[in-house]
């Protein structure tokens, strides 16, 4: 009996340690190339929630490369009080796109469907510290490419011309570049924080760009509403559950919880840990 039990526990830990590594998508027909479609399609006299609708769609009909549903550990340790802790987050190995495996395109989302997708695939967005902790950590680093500030960035071109500038330096990697891999640098985050929700209005919090040297571009910043996005942004997508010295913990609980939210937030504890949905 005492054997049967412990080899049920064990099937249940690797078990529960594949789904964590999984963004929970749903998967659809052999992708026939969203980006070759996006690049197309007229989006820009669309508004958000027009685009928004066409991306949504792709991803409920499974556009999306297999190795953007990967999700890779990270993991550090922090010492709260004396006592030392063993973190693990599973994260998406890259940023948001659409398409398959031979042609796809980076897609910045609005905030709001990045959370509805978080939410449909099990997990949260990041917060500041979990964002730093992936770029030390990860297996490949772009140089950020910023456009000049326009009224253009917010325009699906944009967003497609900065997606060719980020495919050149693949293109540069492709002698150790392996789809899969934990990848930083070429996008800004979405993150959650405390300043989301401000003043009986909600906005978007942005993060990141780090460069060679380890320092971000993009300071913690949220001051745009909740609507806008532009060409910089990028979707991570963090499993929402974790590991802390081997044991699985619910990501948000850890996140509000008044003395362990320092292993995944440098802002505090938080009450809300997601955006407002569609």
């Amino acid at each position: 009996m005492l054997i049967r039990r412990l080899l049920f526990l064990a099937f249940f830990s690797l078990n529960s340690l594949s789904q964590a590594q999984k963004l929970n998508v749903s998967v659809g027909k052999k992708p026939s190339g969203a980006s070759s479609l996006f690049g197309r399609l007229t989006l820009d006299s669309l508004s958000n929630e027009g685009r928004d609708q066409q991306i949504r769609k792709w991803w409920k009909s499974g556009q999306i490369p297999s190795f953007a549903k990967e999700m890779v550990p990270v993991t550090y340790t922090e010492e709260i009080a004396g006592k030392v802790y063993k973190v693990t987050l599973f994260v998406s190995a890259d940023y948001f796109c659409v398409g398959n495996e031979d042609d796809y395109a980076y897609l910045p989302l609005t905030a709001t469907l990045a959370q509805e997708f978080a939410t449909e695939g099990q997990a949260l967005l990041p917060t500041r510290k979990m964002v730093n902790h992936i770029y030390e950590q990860a297996a490949q680093v772009f140089i950020p490419q910023p456009i000049p500030p326009s009224p253009q960035m917010t325009t699906p071109a944009q967003f497609l011309r900065h997606d060719r500038m980020i495919k050149e330096q693949l293109a540069e990697k492709k002698q150790t570049y392996r789809p899969g891999q934990l990848t930083a640098g070429h996008k800004k985050d979405v993150v959650i924080s405390p300043q989301i929700y401000r003043d009986g209005k909600a906005f978007v919090v942005i993060y990141g760009w780090h460069q060679l040297n380890g320092k971000p571009i993009q300071p913690l910043y949220g001051k745009h509403l909740l609507d806008w996005v532009d060409y910089s942004h990028g979707i991570r997508f963090i499993h929402s559950r974790i590991q802390i010295n081997g044991k699985w913990h619910l990501l948000k609980n850890i996140l509000k919880d008044p003395v362990l939210h320092v292993l995944v937030s440098d802002e505090g504890p938080f009450s809300i840990v997601h955006y407002p949905s569609s």
